[in-house]
């Protein structure tokens, strides 16, 4: 049964004496918070902060009881409590302690309210009495709800002001990195047309441990990436067509020198993705694919297609090669972490390509999957999901 306190007198007299007290019950709070960290005063709100901002959250409670307005709605409230949120942050606290702090708040006005419902010398129905508890309750836990809200959205905003930096020097890093080992390999096939009989054994290990050096760039970078990254929508939205037909065209040189030929399908859904995890999960895809192509093959290719699946909205991202496949055995292992496949002869990596590619499938909302024969090529897939308004 709901009860109407706009015109309670009761509520009324609750109301109006906790708007009169509000500073009083913000001292009476900072005191308890004091009493409570005597060794760590240096960490609990300054005495002008608080009293800037707790009695004005404790007085918008009050007027609560008669509008019966929900305080969540409160665009004031949401303010007060970021603010709150953020100094506690600085100031070293943890959301724990912070919902710590506003149930102490909560039971000090409830206590208060409980007194004022001894004192009251009017004539009150029990069930006016109930609805007045409930209605302080209600908007108390709801200020527990935003604090804790607008304490986990500061800390989302400060991880992702870190992703954002360690994603910018990562991708300098790894460029100028790649470019001087890129560099470095052609002057080694320049001085390997040149190299006597004696030479051309230590240039192929001076090569191998270049190309060792490349691919584990290539990892910590993509580590980087993953680790600092906390933001759903990654390194940004974008159309589908544009990330799938950058990378084609980034990975043409290098799949030219292996001598595969890169498909990309014409017809692509129109629809944006998240750009960087799709990009993190087929760079290693593609590039695996082409590094593993089969030598002995006349043709060697890697194609790259979008398929519809029987879900609205919902498409398969599918990579197959005609490469040297992978062996049976090691198909269910090929997604942990430090696990390389046999067969691949002196192409070094860390093992950690298709773990983060696992990684960021999932992050997309898709799992990897691989059918593969070894001798005849492989096929990964995944889903991706297709945003409610497409780009046509």
């Amino acid at each position: 049964m709901s009860i109407n306190l706009a015109s309670s007198t009761f509520a009324k007299f609750i109301e109006a004496t906790l708007l009169s007290e509000s500073s009083e019950l913000a001292r009476k709070w900072l005191d308890a918070l004091r009493a409570r960290l005597p060794e760590r005063s240096e960490r609990i709100f300054p005495d002008e902060t608080l009293l800037n901002h707790v009695p004005l959250l404790l007085r918008r409670i009050s007027e609560t009881l008669t509008s019966g307005l929900d305080i969540t709605q409160d665009d004031f409230v949401r303010q007060e409590m970021r603010a709150l949120a953020d100094l506690r942050r600085s100031q070293g606290y943890d959301i724990e302690e912070l919902v710590q702090e506003f149930d102490l708040l909560g039971g000090i006005v409830a206590e208060r309210v409980e007194e004022l419902c001894a004192q009251y010398t009017g004539e009150t129905p029990p069930l006016e009495v109930l609805a007045v508890v409930r209605q302080m309750q209600r908007a108390l836990d709801s200020l527990t709800r935003l604090i804790m809200r607008a304490f986990r959205r500061g800390v989302t905003s400060e991880q992702l002001d870190r992703a954002a930096v360690l994603n910018s020097v990562g991708r300098t890093v790894a460029h100028e990195l790649r470019n001087r080992l890129h560099t470095s390999l052609l002057l080694l096939e320049s001085y390997r047309e040149q190299a006597v009989d004696g030479d051309s054994v230590l240039l192929d290990r001076l090569g191998n441990s270049l190309r060792r050096i490349e691919n584990v760039v290539s990892d910590v970078f993509a580590v980087a990436v993953m680790q600092g990254r906390a933001d759903p929508d990654g390194g940004g939205r974008r159309p589908l067509d544009e990330v799938l037909g950058e990378l084609v065209d980034e990975l043409r040189e290098f799949a030219g020198e292996e001598r595969v030929e890169l498909r990309l399908q014409a017809d692509l859904p129109r629809f944006v993705v998240d750009a960087s995890r799709l990009q993190l999960v087929l760079m290693n895809l593609l590039g695996n694919a082409i590094k593993y192509s089969d030598p002995t093959k006349s043709g060697s290719w890697v194609a790259i297609s979008v398929e519809p699946t029987e879900v609205p909205r919902r498409w398969n991202v599918l990579v197959r090669d005609n490469g040297i496949g992978i062996k049976a055995g090691e198909q269910s292992r090929i997604f942990d972490r430090n696990v390389r496949g046999s067969g691949i002869g002196s192409r070094d990596g860390q093992g950690l390509g298709l773990a983060l590619a696992q990684e960021a499938a999932i992050q997309l909302g898709s799992a990897l999957t691989v059918s593969s024969r070894e001798g005849e090529g492989s096929t990964f897939c995944f889903a991706l999901n297709e945003p409610a308004r497409s780009l046509d």
